[in-house]
Parts: C-alpha cells; structure tokens; sequence
C-alpha cells in the first residue's frame, strides 16, 4: 500500500446525499467532516446534476428545501 508525502495533492469525492455504500460500513460523517481533520482542504461544490432528468433534480431538491 502506497501513501502519498503530508505536501502531495489528492483529490477527494463524496456525496453526503448518497448511501449507497453505507451497507458495506461507510459514514457520511468522514465527508461532513472531512474539513475538520484536513482544514487547508478546498472545497468545490459540483451543483449540476448530469445523471437525473430536471423534473427528477426538481422534486428533490423541492422536498429538502
């Protein structure tokens, strides 16, 4: 197993709305606070979904609104 130098650049990806791996032992909570322990991270939030129909995106976000 390979880990990379405390100066590399990683990329990491995670949706705290998706659970889909959440039956294998995953917690969103290492997404929510994934700034917390690593606090010169930069953030880029991906706001435009490209796998769902825009009524689907709509109703979604409707229902957490």
């Amino acid at each position: 197993m390979k880990y990379t130098a405390a100066s590399a650049n990683i990329c990491v990806v995670g949706d705290d709305d998706q659970t889909i791996h959440q039956w294998r032992g995953s917690e969103v909570q290492n997404i929510i606070e994934f700034h917390n322990r690593y606090p010169t991270v930069k953030t880029e939030r991906l706001n435009e979904n490209f796998r769902s129909s825009k009524g689907i995106v709509f109703a979604a976000r409707s229902q957490t609104a």
